[in-house]
């Protein structure tokens, strides 16, 4: 039997590679597995052939996180690869990273010159403006005995073909989202961080120790920077960045740390984990008149206020998919008390004026509320007429249930509180707990609200609800006898709101659904 030609190896051989998957981006990696990615590196051993077309498939999705104690291990030996083929770099198309070196240490124990040997090849074939060069070989060759920085960005810088990035942030290393940013016109100053009067102060010392390297700083080089193209700068094909705080499930990034990503002119859709965008973040924005191409925006364990969510619809008038789950207090620790308030009636306001082009909406404030609460309600969307998907939780839109008598004054109708092209619409869990007595009384209540929403017929393209619930005998979610023309009613169970430090919780979810 005659070898198979390379394109047949190379289809099968796909199979095989390393994938970053959508679900549970924000685990930091914990729940990625990384067998197919094994398999395939031994396959590259088998003989040359395979070795010649397996390349270039490993090296198209490199994968760094997710292997444990091996995680540091994982960076190293790539850096080790880099160094060797910088080459490399130009296939990959998706990248997982973090500024996960040893430590500056245990860095040591390889050798004084290590990073020397495997970095310098790396950035001696890089094409880069001027002042992100400088800042990242800073970075790079600061202290040697402190935890190395800059490792991601010059990983990225080395993947000029990259599609999707995705991150873990430090607090105060702006290197990230410089190179994200595809804005080759940024310099120090633009990166500096507003809330540190010393950052001054070191750019000047930057500035002064490199003058005789770079003595013209004036707005003439400037604009010849700025129209210069950088083979290693721009990340023309970037199209999504997921990035997280560093810090796991406490304390937040700022929002000036992710305003220059909203500066790339092909990024369409960003997903963050912990960042703080309320008011007093969004005063210090520097390119608060940018208007930015992004269409799809996930904010989770964010925190934010009416200011910034205002900020936001503004900056990104391009958006047709928001989701917005708020933090807990957590996150809020280096926050004075008070400082971040939500007040329903202003994002409902604000929505209505500035979202008019979102199909899909989703508002989940019950971590916030733990240790705060709520004021009003989102109000009526009907001039929403592009929305199509909605998630929120019920108190959140209409206004709470008749609880011991007492009616919510804010209340309005489902008819009124809908967009009229609404097609889905999924309920969040309030994390009300009551008697039986009481949850039965309750659940039969928004049961015959649901049933009258759909029997009204006022929402024509409205083809899905789903209910999210506590955990409970699946048969309790709806009584048998109810049913509603047209529609199916089911029961399945999902495992809901895992995170790198909580296993999650069990749900039942209840959906109605159109029949076709």
């Amino acid at each position: 039997m005659g070898s198979l030609p390379d394109e047949i190896w190379h289809q099968i051989f796909s199979e095989f590679e390393d994938v970053l998957p959508l679900d549970r981006w924000w685990m930091y990696g914990c729940h990625l597995k990384h067998e197919t990615a094994k398999d395939l590196l031994s396959l590259s051993l088998v003989c040359r052939q395979f070795h010649r077309i397996i390349q270039p498939i490993i090296h198209r999705s490199i994968i760094l996180v997710g292997r444990g104690d091996d995680d540091s291990v994982a960076h190293t030996n790539f850096l080790r690869t880099l160094g060797a083929h910088p080459e490399l770099g130009q296939s990959t198309r998706v990248v997982s990273v973090a500024n996960n070196l040893p430590s500056g240490y245990q860095l040591s124990k390889l050798g004084d010159s290590f990073l020397q040997d495997h970095i310098n090849p790396i950035l001696e074939g890089l094409e880069l403006p001027p002042a992100f060069a400088r800042r990242l070989r800073k970075r790079l060759f600061g202290d040697p005995y402190r935890d190395v920085e800059g490792f991601a960005a010059l990983v990225i810088a080395s993947m000029p073909n990259v599609e999707l990035v995705d991150c873990t942030i430090e607090f105060e290393h702006p290197m990230l989202p410089w190179i994200l940013s595809g804005a080759n016109w940024l310099d120090e100053k633009d990166m500096a961080n507003p809330y540190d009067d010393s950052s001054d102060d070191e750019e000047d010392e930057d500035e002064d120790e490199g003058e005789d390297e770079n003595p013209d700083d004036t707005e003439e080089t400037k604009l010849r920077i700025k129209n210069t193209k950088f083979a290693n700068y721009g990340l023309p094909n970037l199209k999504e960045v997921r990035i997280r705080t560093e810090s796991g499930d406490e304390g937040s990034t700022h929002a000036f740390m992710m305003e220059p990503l909203l500066l790339h002119p092909s990024l369409k859709t960003l997903r963050t984990l912990g960042m703080d965008w309320c008011h007093d973040e969004v005063e210090v924005l520097k390119w608060p008149n940018h208007v930015s191409n992004l269409m799809y925006l996930d904010l989770k364990e964010c925190l934010i206020d009416a200011t910034g969510f205002q900020a936001i619809l503004t900056r990104c008038p391009c958006l047709v998919g928001l989701s917005i789950q708020m933090a807990c207090c957590l996150r809020a620790q280096d926050r004075d008390q008070d400082s971040w308030e939500v007040d329903l009636v202003e994002f409902g306001r604000i929505l209505r004026h500035d979202g008019r082009r979102l199909e899909s909406f989703e508002l989940h404030t019950l971590d916030y509320e733990d240790a705060n609460s709520t004021d009003g309600i989102l109000g009526s969307l009907r001039e929403l007429e592009s929305l199509k998907h909605l998630k929120v939780m019920r108190k959140d839109l209409v206004g709470r249930e008749i609880i011991f008598g007492e009616v919510d004054p804010d209340a309005i109708s489902w008819e009124d509180a809908l967009p009229p092209w609404i097609e889905t619409l999924y309920l969040h869990w309030d994390g009300s707990y009551f008697s039986k007595s009481w949850f039965e009384t309750m659940r039969e209540g928004l049961a015959k609200e649901l049933c009258d929403l759909i029997a009204g017929g006022q929402f024509p393209n409205l083809h899905k609800i789903e209910w999210e619930r506590p955990y409970d005998e699946k048969p309790k979610e709806w009584e048998p006898e109810v049913t509603i023309d047209g529609w199916d009613i089911s029961t399945r169970e999902e495992h809901l709101w895992e995170r790198q430090t909580s296993t999650g919780c069990m749900r039942t979810i209840l959906l109605l659904s159109k029949k076709s």
